[in-house]
């Protein structure tokens, strides 16, 4: 048999009663994710041309499993994000665009805190791929599209092929500024409907992180009318008559606007239909019109009240006109008569 010496059990003797085991080793608590939520303010969809949209997009690391927003004030649950949203800043300043055709003279620097980007054809860019929302030193967000995005850095990229002012953000269109946020507009995105009242305020959001924050941080989101008033009228032309009279025109535009060719004209998101014009010397407002269809007459007596006697050359703008909110985004043309 073999023989067992003290020396052999006094090991097992020591396990057993625990003179010889360590202490455990304190676990650090995980570090509390702090939610970075982003909320654009967004024109309304084809779909819904009364209702304007509030993007949320969150990112927070380590990421929580997901991102509860609600309402600050009253505790109403409004979105819950499973998953982190591709949110970045600008490292370069982007400045004013054209609408309707390729921003060549322009491109998107920007640093990504979570995701990635890459090319699209251009087809499927105007067919609505490659989408970003960037906020501009208005305080208003762009969207625009993006067809070629080159890594230039670990998370940095530069993007070009712009369409700028899509979806109805062309009144956004101007500076943004290095450090200002992106947010790409993707699945992981939800889209809330604005409820009326909240337009012209600034709503308080509290994003939890997870189910055991029971802190949240709190960030406001400032929702103006602009994503909503009436969009600017395009083609503007004015032409002088034998008479004098000044004949404007232009032609209406509208967010209930599917992109569908087969209508011949766009449905009419603001009725009744209504147009103000505005006759501008160096700035100064001469004369206003206000009429029901998308031309109006500036009559040669008119002309002789304002100016005393016809124009070599004047400014004028027009507006939509919204029956709740007034006049619309602003086109401006002038005349050389």
């Amino acid at each position: 048999a073999r023989r067992v010496t003290a020396r052999a059990i006094l090991p097992e003797l020591a396990v057993a009663f625990g003179a010889e085991r360590s202490p455990p080793a304190a676990t650090a608590p995980a570090p509390r994710a702090l939610p970075d939520l982003m909320a654009a303010h967004l024109p309304p969809a084809p779909e819904n041309p009364a209702q304007t949209r509030l993007a949320l997009g969150a990112f927070a690391r380590p990421w929580p499993g997901t991102v509860e927003v609600r309402e600050t004030h009253s505790g109403t649950v409004l979105a819950r994000l499973p998953y982190p949203a591709t949110t970045g800043t600008l490292t370069a300043p982007l400045g004013p665009g054209t609408l309707y055709t390729w921003d060549e003279a322009n491109a998107l620097e920007l640093t990504l805190a979570s995701g990635h980007l890459a090319s699209r054809d251009e087809a499927e860019v105007l067919a609505g791929a490659n989408r970003l929302a960037v906020e501009a030193d208005s305080g208003a967000w762009e969207i625009v599209g993006f067809a070629a995005a080159e890594l230039v850095a670990p998370g940095a990229y530069r993007l070009t092929r712009l369409l700028r002012g899509q979806d109805g953000t062309d009144h956004a269109i101007g500076l943004a500024s290095a450090g200002q946020r992106v947010l790409l507009l993707d699945t992981r995105v939800t889209m809330l409907g604005v409820p009326p009242a909240w337009l012209g305020a600034t709503a308080g959001l509290t994003s939890f992180a997870g189910p055991d924050d029971g802190e949240g941080v709190t960030a406001p989101a400032a929702l103006d009318l602009a994503p909503l008033l009436p969009l600017r009228p395009v083609h503007l032309h004015a032409a002088r008559q034998a008479n004098g009279d000044v004949e404007i025109g232009w032609v209406r535009r509208s967010r209930a606007d599917s992109g569908s060719w087969v209508v011949e004209e766009v449905p009419l998101d603001w009725a009744p239909e209504a147009y103000r014009v505005e006759i501008e010397d160096g700035g100064t407002v001469l004369r206003r019109l206000e009429v029901s269809a998308p031309a109006a007459t500036y009559t040669a007596a008119q002309q002789s009240a304002d100016f005393g006697g016809a124009p070599a050359a004047f400014t004028f703008r027009v507006a939509q006109l919204s029956a709740a909110f007034g006049p619309g985004h602003w086109a401006r043309g002038e005349v050389n008569a």
